[in-house]
């Protein structure tokens, strides 16, 4: 007896089962997308009416909901919003990204010119191009990690014009540790509005650089400053916490430093702790201070210990008390408020 009708029904079935259940598996998940992007509508529709709401201006030439397959792309042409607070922001195009399956990350562009207005009325700029984002994650309704990278853009914040290329800035929580905070900063190219007066041999642009620490205590704060993460910063003297700034490097003209610190912060009166800074090339940063004319006894004075110390790969410490740093037990210069 022959039999191979019976083989060949086995081998459509095993020819044609794999498309079926890819086929399915498609349907699922074009099923899930649609569903995802119905529920993202409606969250972007329930915030803008809020805002609405609350006395708030929202308007934009087009409105649209895409990123099939893979994310939920929600882009605005020509945005603009008005708080009764003053504050203010318009752009170009804004566009919010979200995975389907990851609803606390999403990520912004913002390519074009933008301007954000604050409530004292001081307007910041930010001309951005490139592959720029910036990506935030939520934990609990509260920022969990942030991080930016702008491949070019002009900025004008403060009414400084500044000029950058690849900057990335990176926030998260330590691991193991939730209230504390990771950072890093760098950028290949920064370029400021004008020379420092006082360092005028410094120039305008900044080299490769990279900033890398950690706050202690950051979210705490955090949370007790309103989500705001400038205040939360400055009042980490209330909460209690620490900053601890691993090697990190510099370059802006003939100046390479080298820095790391560690301050604490367990009251008002600011930052108690350490500052290590060296130089990496100090003939170089020599020579463009003679040339300026800034190469006096004190500047000597202030230098020459550095240079010493950089030795061998080694640092200066200068002690910090009450946000004064000292050399040698001789007050030098303060920090930035903080702390209090």
């Amino acid at each position: 007896m022959s039999r191979t009708p019976k083989s060949g029904r086995v081998s459509r079935v095993g020819l044609f089962l794999p498309l079926m259940i890819g086929g399915l598996l498609i349907a699922a998940y074009l099923a899930f997308w649609l569903f995802a992007r119905g529920k993202f509508a409606e969250v972007i529709d329930q915030r803008i009416a809020a805002e609405r709401a609350s006395g708030a201006e929202i308007s934009y030439a087009s409105k649209s909901i895409g990123g099939f397959p893979f994310r939920l792309v929600l882009d605005l042409k020509d945005p603009k919003l008005a708080r009764p607070n003053g504050v203010k922001y318009e752009g170009q195009r804004a566009q919010l990204i979200a995975q389907p399956w990851n609803p606390n990350h999403v990520m912004l562009r913002a390519n074009g010119l933008n301007r954000v207005t604050n409530a004292a009325g001081v307007t910041h700029s930010f001309d951005v191009r490139g592959e720029s984002v910036a990506s935030v994650s939520m934990a609990q309704g509260a920022l969990n990690r942030f991080g930016l990278k702008l491949d070019e853009a002009s900025l004008i914040l403060n009414g400084r014009a500044y000029e950058t290329d690849d900057l990335v800035v990176n926030f998260a929580p330590q691991t193991g540790r939730a209230d504390d905070l990771l950072f890093t900063i760098t950028w290949s190219e920064l370029e400021v509005e004008r020379v420092p007066r006082d360092a005028p041999y410094l120039g305008k642009v900044l080299g490769k650089s990279q900033f890398v620490g950690e706050v202690r205590g950051f979210y705490p704060s955090l949370a007790t400053n309103g989500g705001d993460p400038v205040a939360a910063l400055r009042g980490l003297g209330k909460t209690g916490g620490a900053i601890e700034l691993a090697p990190s490097h510099l370059a802006w003209g003939p100046m390479h430093l080298g820095l790391k610190s560690s301050l604490s912060f367990a009251d008002a009166n600011g930052a108690d702790g350490a500052i290590g800074v060296r130089l990496e090339d100090a003939e170089q940063l020599k020579d463009a201070m003679k040339q300026a004319g800034y190469w006096d006894a004190f500047t000597q004075l202030m230098l020459v210990p550095v240079e010493e110390a950089s030795q061998d790969g080694g640092y200066l410490e200068l002690q910090v008390e009450d946000n004064q740093i000292l050399l040698r037990g001789e007050p030098m210069m303060r920090l930035p408020g903080t702390g209090g």
